[in-house]
């Protein structure tokens, strides 16, 4: 049995707070954790509790707030945003992202823009190996459908265009939550069973550098991020390398300004 660490993003107003507040909530032993703050404004809360189910003994949980909504042009701005997520990340890693998405909501640009850069921060792959769709406003469902009675299943299967695109990505790990209802339990309990389905290794820190976005964080700003230290050691000299071939320039100049040989083989005796 191991403890399933769930990274929680969304496009902000879908729900993706009280989905995690589900997750976490006081029936299965909620306990709140700590916060990392990525500014004035804004900060990653992480909680735990203490739900069994299957394989799965207890659940860590982060509230990714921010990052499906920050401004890919905006690099400088959005440097705290990816060290606080370098924080977050466990030792041990995360087993599942949990993309929240509103039920009854069409499928604009705007939910378009937020899948790609939550893919921009986490790299190309994250849906497939580790996401799970959840859908918000179950309770909206239930008022649609009662008439028809179609389970959520139905109205899964009928979906066409980008969002049918976007299911098979998630390889179709989907559930329905009700944020309103009583008993949250049952609705956890579908998520940790469609978490128990991952067939791949926990996502690493290390990780993130296949985000395209990211990935240009840390080229840019290794040194604000903390890398470890061999990288560091790695930059280091390439600008020493980089210093000493400009003094070796500089030094033949002058030799060659001061006493200009006559053959081109008198460059031979510098080397």
């Amino acid at each position: 049995m191991h403890r399933a660490n769930i990274f929680v993003v969304g496009r902000d107003g879908c729900g993706k707070t009280s989905t995690w507040c589900s997750i976490l909530s006081k029936e299965m032993g909620y306990k709140p954790e700590s916060s990392i703050k990525i500014d004035d404004n804004l900060c990653l809360g992480i909680g735990t509790s203490d739900f069994r189910n299957g394989n799965i003994n207890g659940i860590s949980a982060i509230d990714g707030k921010g990052i499906g909504c920050f401004d890919i042009d905006k690099q400088c701005n959005n440097v705290s945003l990816v060290e606080a997520i370098r924080k977050a990340i466990p030792n041990e890693g995360i087993t599942a992202f949990v993309i929240v998405m509103k039920y009854g909501s069409r499928y604009t640009k705007l939910e378009k823009d937020t899948v790609e850069r939550i893919q921009h921060v986490f790299g190309e792959e994250v849906f497939r190996k580790w996401g799970v769709l959840v859908f918000t406003h179950g309770d909206d469902f239930e008022r649609d459908c009662q008439d028809k009675r179609w389970s959520f299943d139905d109205w899964y299967a009928l979906q066409i265009g980008d969002i049918a695109s976007l299911f098979d990505d998630f390889g179709h790990r989907y559930v329905l939550f009700n944020n309103k209802a009583q008993d949250k339990q049952s609705m956890v309990k579908q998520l940790m069973d469609k978490v128990d389905e991952l067939r791949v290794g926990p996502y690493k820190v290390d990780m993130l550098q296949d985000g395209p976005y990211t990935r240009g964080i840390l080229g840019v700003d290794q040194c604000k991020l903390n890398l470890p230290q061999r990288w560091r050691f790695k930059v280091t000299c390439r600008y020493v390398c980089l210093g000493a071939v400009m003094i070796l320039v500089l030094v033949c100049f002058c030799i060659k300004k001061n006493n200009p040989p006559r053959k081109w083989y008198h460059y031979l005796k510098f080397w």
